[in-house]
């Protein structure tokens, strides 16, 4: 679990792996902020797919949420020029700061000829438990919520890492025996 927090936002998104080996990110509460993110929870989650081109990597593409009126959100492929402009900064030279990954085209970076060439994606190695997220927070909430020019704008993002408290989480107590052990 990762929590994206700002004046007036939080918003939580996990990272699932499936039985099967697939991974993606998807929101998981919006814990009381705007209700425009409920569309981005449960819903509009990025796909992490392994990059054949490079041993041990993943990607995801990027592409924005867009709010449609009186419909749910939505997602739209971007170019890399306007890949900033939802959020309000540099979202490549976020990526290079924090993390170790590549923002570029799928033709560029998985060699891709098929009709997804022109998709913008990041690549990661593929233990990278902080890009995916970054990839999500930047695509979907922080674009469709940025959209209000009345907002205040990110300046950069910060990653605080510290493990979640455990009065934060949705966990189901009853299994515990008074020494908060498991039967």
């Amino acid at each position: 679990m990762s929590r994206l927090e700002g004046p007036g936002l939080t918003i939580s998104a996990a990272e699932i792996a499936w039985e099967n080996g697939e991974r993606e990110v998807r929101g998981w509460d919006r814990h009381g902020s705007s209700p425009m993110l409920e569309d981005v929870v449960g819903r509009l989650r990025i796909g992490i797919h392994w990059a054949d081109r490079y041993e041990s990597q993943s990607s995801m593409e990027l592409r924005v949420a867009v709010e449609k009126s009186e419909v749910q959100a939505s997602v739209l492929r971007i170019s890399d020029g306007d890949l900033s402009k939802p959020v309000g900064f540099d979202v490549v030279g976020a990526f290079d700061r924090l993390t170790e990954s590549v923002v570029g085209t799928r033709e560029v970076l998985v060699k891709d000829s098929g009709p997804r060439r022109g998709q913008l994606c990041v690549v990661f190695d593929s233990t990278d438990r902080v890009s995916p997220v970054l990839a999500w927070a930047f695509t979907r909430p922080s674009a469709l919520l940025l959209v209000d020019l009345k907002r205040s704008r990110p300046t950069s993002p910060i990653v605080q890492r510290k493990p979640p408290r455990l009065e934060e989480m949705q966990v189901d107590h009853s299994s515990l025996d008074e020494r908060g052990l498991n039967f």
